[in-house]
């Protein structure tokens, strides 16, 4: 099944004024760390926390990524997101700790108001069978040995849906 969210936002004043913008600038995260795709940079996102609190940023995907109109990649910084989930992170480094956790409370909170704790909220609001989205039984799918998607050849095998991953017509359909 595919989980459907209702998420609802207000990034502090302090962005809007600086920027006229209800986004921030996209942070990459790598096993719950701000890193912007290099472990050392988590002090400019910390320095970005400190200005504008724990915004939610956006940025438009990334050309090659799919053939998706209009797509976009959202941040959404948690507790202690300058260090990661586990000690065994790519990008190294120690775990989240309590300290961490309690110093850096992200932006995650009940009715979000736009001060730099209180920026974004996620609930669940239902789902989507995977088999009613496809148009495919997916266990016997894999039962029968067939797959519904494989990178390197761009298709399943069984089930067409998710082919051409990068052809906008195709995007457009699905």
């Amino acid at each position: 099944r595919i989980l459907r969210f209702k998420v609802t936002m207000r990034n502090s004043d302090a962005l809007w004024k600086k920027f006229r913008s209800q986004f921030g600038q996209f942070i990459q995260f790598d096993y719950g760390q701000a890193t912007f795709g290099m472990p050392d940079h988590v002090k400019k996102c910390n320095a970005i926390w400190s200005e504008f609190g724990y915004e939610v940023g956006c940025q438009a995907n990334p050309s090659g990524v799919s053939a998706y109109d209009e797509g976009y990649w959202t941040s959404w910084p948690g507790r202690c997101p300058s260090m990661p989930f586990t000690s065994k992170a790519p990008q190294g480094g120690p775990a989240k700790t309590s300290e961490c956790l309690k110093e850096q409370p992200g932006g995650s909170c009940g009715s979000p108001d736009g001060t730099f704790n209180c920026i974004w909220h996620v609930e669940e609001a239902g789902f989507i069978m995977l088999d009613d989205l496809v148009g495919t039984d997916i266990a016997k799918l894999y039962a029968s040995g067939g797959w519904q998607y494989e990178k390197s050849s761009d298709t399943g095998e069984g089930t067409s849906f998710w082919s051409g991953k990068k052809d906008k017509a195709r995007c457009k359909a699905r």
